[in-house]
């Protein structure tokens, strides 16, 4: 392979003539300007366990870098077991708008840059300093294209649970008023597993669809996956890396192409976000592994209530290249979670033994063929509310397979024991008219419920949202947006807006946040594992871009301008927290937990609770008055309760 030599050996610009030479690529591929596209707009690279992806085995997981400085400057890098899975014009995420593209690797390495980068909300491990740590993390990274004056926005959460051999890319996008244009994401480029260039495609769709690059000189692979129940792919290829560059270049569509000829090894994956104005969100995985049979086990969602079915995805992953037969396994529930009544589905063949009520399935004498998967779904449920994990201690009698089983959590919340008319409510400025919920009620269908409201600025309006993200109105409330019609991953649980009233923000249960109107988005928890649901959210004072979330275990998760002033987390509760609000008279903030319970952090001060009270109805949120001295709290039939100097 003379094309692969060249491939490690020679400088970025003497690759691209090379590989024109030999390949005769399309004349797109080598324009002079890409040279100059190869920067980190001014921000360091970001890395995610540091300290790991060195062990041979792989026992340190993965280590992800994004916006790296150096030779490949500005692109992303994977490594995992002592080797990198990338090379040379390398991989990141791109935009086209309208024929244009925009990013820094792969194609758009001959393309226009970014108008701007930056990088936030850096947890765990994730360091932008260097060091040696291993560990879970995430990050956040926003990229802007601007053309024609707008600009289009790329919103980029990076998470990574240690040590899984697979971190995920949760995506938000939004569309500017006024575009006409078609716009579309692609991720990818030049890829070599195991740091050697040689690449056998295979095309996986079923429990999700997966492009592998598996290069069998290293017995390496790296590739890219959908998430369970979020977007699927628009195309997806594994192939010579500059096959698709371009059909990416000029905003078309790459396909669904798996090359099992030994080729220059590239992936490439595609999201089609057509032209309407708004935001748009998506998820997916890139995974490395080793050539095997491999044993994997995913829940099929993040979050449940008590006794609700979910499923469990179990695959054995083949990247041998001949048929494999024999093989066996045993997945053990964790402690309080046992199989449903439901049928399983089994396309491994063999005997499975997989019994509603137990907590164990076995699977033995299966086969699987070459460069493909079996999987065996089944049903699952727990009883009582929880963090429910899967582990690869969770997987025992292996039989032919090999272990890479990560970290799966579904989070399971006690069902609800009323039906309010009004989920949560957030906002208050002082003035605040009770019959504007009444309103809202009565513009709902007779089987839905408002999951959140807050209140306009002047008091004399209200939106509320349903848990399906659709947005209604009453009083001087207008509309700037909703999620109707929209598949989400989790119900929406809040609703805040801006400080100007000209939008709002929407948070769903598993930390996805969605910004309309002139509310700027500036990270989230989606995507990202969370011991319990996410159950509000309220803007930073002062017209500051940021936000803070908190979950039902009382956790409280700071984004850009916000300051995290401290939470309830890991402090037992009486009942679940069900909303946090700003004191915008100080740096500080109030949670409330659904017994009426008040919790002041920072400079604000406690004025009273309904804690200890008996109550007909849970409180489901609090609204300061405009002093900061006071707030009413109201429950799930829109009663209010007043303190300091609420009246």
């Amino acid at each position: 392979m003379p094309t692969q030599v060249f491939h490690r050996v020679l400088s970025r610009v003497a690759i691209v003539v090379a590989l024109l030479v030999a390949t005769a690529l399309p004349a797109i591929v080598g324009v002079v300007p890409a040279q100059a596209q190869s920067t980190q707009l001014g921000q360091p690279s970001v890395v995610i366990n540091p300290g790991g992806g060195v062990a041979s085995d792989g026992a340190d997981g993965v280590r992800v870098e994004v916006n790296r400085a150096g030779y490949w400057t500005g692109q992303d890098v994977v490594t995992w077991a002592n080797t990198e899975q990338y090379c040379c014009t390398a991989v990141a995420p791109m935009l086209n708008v309208g024929g244009t593209l925009f990013g820094q690797a792969g194609p758009a390495n001959a393309s226009a840059d970014w108008t701007s980068l930056s990088i936030t909300d850096l947890t765990g491990t994730a360091t932008t300093t260097g060091g040696s740590d291993t560990g879970s993390g995430s990050f956040t990274v926003t990229y802007v294209a601007t053309k024609n004056s707008l600009e289009y926005r790329m919103d980029r959460a990076v998470s990574y649970t240690y040590p899984n051999n697979y971190f995920t890319d949760s995506y938000s996008f939004t569309i500017p008023a006024g575009n006409t244009e078609d716009v579309r994401f692609y991720q990818g480029g030049d890829a070599a597993p195991g740091s050697s260039d040689a690449g056998y495609g295979i095309m996986l769709t079923e429990p999700v669809r997966a492009a592998i690059s598996l290069n069998p000189y290293s017995q390496i692979l790296a590739g890219y996956r959908e998430v369970a129940g979020d977007r699927p792919f628009d195309g997806a290829t594994t192939q010579s890396y500059w096959a698709p560059y371009p059909t990416v270049a000029s905003g078309g569509d790459i396909g669904f192409v798996a090359d099992n000829n030994i080729h220059d090894a590239g992936l490439m994956v595609q999201w089609n976000l057509g032209s309407t104005p708004g935001v748009q969100t998506a998820s997916m995985e890139t995974f490395v592994g080793v050539q095997a049979v491999s044993l994997s086990a995913r829940f099929g969602a993040t979050a449940a209530e008590a006794a609700t079915p979910v499923p469990l995805d179990i695959s054995l992953l083949s990247t041998v290249l001949t048929d494999t037969t024999g093989l066996g396994y045993t997945i053990t529930l964790p402690a309080g979670m046992v199989l449903g009544s439901a049928a399983p589905t089994n396309s491994c063949g063999g005997t499975l033994i997989a019994a509603a009520g137990s907590s164990t399935v076995t699977l033995s004498d299966a086969a699987v063929a070459a460069a493909t998967n079996c999987v065996v779904t089944v049903e699952v449920a727990a009883a009582t509310a929880g963090a429910y994990t899967i582990t690869s201690a969770s997987a025992s009698g292996l039989v032919g397979v090999t272990n890479t089983v990560g970290t799966s959590t579904l989070t399971v919340t006690e069902p609800a024991t009323t039906t309010p008319p009004v989920g949560s409510i957030a906002g208050g400025v002082g003035a605040f008219a009770p019959d504007l919920v009444a309103d809202l009620v009565s513009l709902l269908d007779a089987d839905d419920s408002l999951a959140a409201i807050t209140v306009t600025p002047d008091g004399a309006g209200l939106w509320g949202v349903t848990a399906t993200g659709a947005v209604l109105t009453s009083g001087s409330a207008a509309d700037h947006g909703s999620l109707d019609g929209i598949a989400l991953n989790a119900p929406i649980v809040g609703m805040a807006a801006t400080d100007s009233g000209h939008g709002y923000y929407l948070v769903s249960s598993d930390g996805g946040v969605f910004a309309f109107g002139d509310a700027t988005f500036a990270g989230s928890m989606g995507g990202q594992p969370l011991n319990f649901p996410v159950t509000g959210l309220t803007p930073a004072c002062d017209g500051q871009p940021g936000y803070r979330l908190v979950a039902s275990d009382g956790g409280v998760f700071a984004f850009g301008g916000a300051s995290f002033e401290g939470s309830m987390g890991g402090t037992p509760l009486n009942k679940s927290m069900v909303g946090l609000v700003g004191d915008c008279t100080s740096s500080g903030y109030w949670t409330v937990a659904a017994d009426g319970g008040v919790f002041a952090f920072g400079e604000a001060q406690f004025y009273g609770s309904l804690g200890g009270t008996d109550l007909a109805s849970p409180v489901v949120g609090l609204l300061p008055t405009g002093t900061g001295s006071g707030y009413w709290l109201v429950d799930g039939q829109g009663q209010l309760s007043a303190f300091g100097d609420a009246v």
